[in-house]
Formats: structure tokens, C-alpha cells, sequence
């Protein structure tokens, strides 16, 4: 754990924490500044050299001063969030192995949603990299994908013509009611049938999250430099 900007931002010894992350792959490092983001997403000042962004599941941010980190006991939170992500990802990987591709298939959806829940959108890419490769899991994954993006569209009433007769509707386990979860969850599925070429469920999705936004902003009104519009 780290919580000083100009420690990490020192060349050698963000040389050092760099080292030591690749060469023991059990090692996670967790940045605990207001400005987390700014450290973990530095640019390499030469192309060869390693960065953070090199160990996305294995580099998270905690947003917030290590003194108020210690006083509030958000450490200790962070480091359970960072373990249960790793404990449902590594579950779906025992059940890739396994060829239980359906449960298997379920499971990193919801693994990926609690990701998104908690800021940590390192935590499922090595996986998601991995199964674009292709083969039998990815089918599923793709079938699974689409049920859950049919059940959320059905859910915010919006046209789901394009998934009838592809996609049976399948819900997720940590299911959030609220209107700001189910569009959180929406714009996650949403981007990863576009990363993964799923034209079928990303076309619809993406004309879903339009009317849906059109939705939130009628009848709302603008002004801009004394221009009015709504």
C-alpha cells in the first residue's frame, strides 16, 4: 500500500514497487491518494518500460487521504472489496475449467458488475482478454450477455425486439433495483458486446441507451450563453 504521491511518482522507487509486481504475481498494490487515478494511469516515459497499467488486476485505487483512510477504517474495506473480486473471478475460472461454461458464463457477469460497483475495472480484464481468444466458453458468455442485456432492457421498458427469439432474459445475482444501477449495469454490457464484436446486442443496446436518455432529458431545460433550448 502506497498513499504518497511523490514516493510513487519518484522514478526509482516506482521502479522498485513496478519489480516487485512483476516478479510475484501474488503481490497487489493499493494506492491510497485523493488523486489515485493520476498515479495508477501515468504515462511510461520511455515505451519499454513497465508501468501500472501493465497489472490492471492487480493495481487498485483507494480515493481518499491516507489519514481519513486510517480514521474511517476504509483499508481494510478496500482490501475485502479487492479479495471478493479475486474470489469470484477465480471461481469463474474454475468453472471455465471445469467446461461448466453456463454457471461459469453467469458468474463473470456478476463478477464484472460487482467490479464496476466497487471501481475496479482492472480486476476483470486479464479474464476478458483471455476468453476473446474464442472457443465454447465464449459462446456462452455471448448468450449469457445477451439474456442479461434483453432483461435489463425489458426492465427500462425499452424496445427489445432486436433480442426475442436470440436471448432467453436472465437476471444478474446481485440485482440492484435502482434506476442508477440498472443503467450502470446496461452501459457495462453495453461496452463489452461492442469490445467483443457482438453486433447483435450492441446495436440494439446502444439505440436502447439513446431513447433512454432522450427519456431522462425531456423536458428538462438548457441555457448556454443565453441560448435556451429543450
Amino acid at each position: 500500500m502506497c498513499s504518497d504521491w511523490v514516493l510513487l511518482c519518484d522514478k526509482d522507487v516506482r521502479r522498485v514497487v513496478l519489480d516487485a509486481l512483476a516478479t510475484n504475481r501474488s503481490l497487489q498494490l493499493l494506492v491510497v491518494d485523493p488523486y489515485a487515478h493520476q498515479i495508477v494511469y501515468q504515462t511510461k516515459e520511455q515505451p519499454d518500460e513497465p508501468s501500472f497499467l501493465d497489472f490492471p488486476d492487480r493495481v487498485s485505487g483507494l480515493w481518499t487521504t491516507a489519514k481519513r483512510a486510517l480514521k474511517d477504517r476504509m483499508i481494510r474495506y478496500r482490501l475485502s472489496e479487492m479479495s471478493t473480486a479475486d474470489t469470484a473471478l477465480n471461481q469463474v475460472v474454475l468453472y471455465r475449467t471445469q467446461r461448466n461454461f453456463d454457471q461459469g458464463s453467469l458468474d463473470f457477469i456478476n463478477a464484472m458488475d460487482y467490479c464496476r460497483r466497487t471501481q475496479l475495472p482492472g480486476k476483470p480484464r486479464s479474464l476478458l482478454q483471455d476468453i476473446r481468444a474464442g472457443g465454447e466458453f465464449l459462446e456462452k458468455f455471448k448468450s449469457m450477455a445477451g439474456g442479461t442485456l434483453y432483461q435489463l432492457v425489458q426492465l427500462h421498458s425499452l424496445p427489445s425486439d432486436a433480442f426475442q427469439g436470440r436471448y432467453s432474459p436472465r437476471g444478474m445475482y446481485g440485482y440492484y433495483g435502482t434506476q442508477g444501477e440498472q443503467y450502470g449495469q446496461l452501459v457495462m454490457l453495453w461496452l463489452v458486446a461492442e469490445a467483443f464484436g457482438f453486433e447483435d446486442q450492441f446495436v440494439p443496446t446502444r439505440k436502447a441507451l439513446q431513447e433512454l436518455v432522450r427519456r431522462q432529458l425531456e423536458g428538462l431545460v438548457f441555457v448556454e450563453d443565453n441560448d435556451v433550448w429543450g
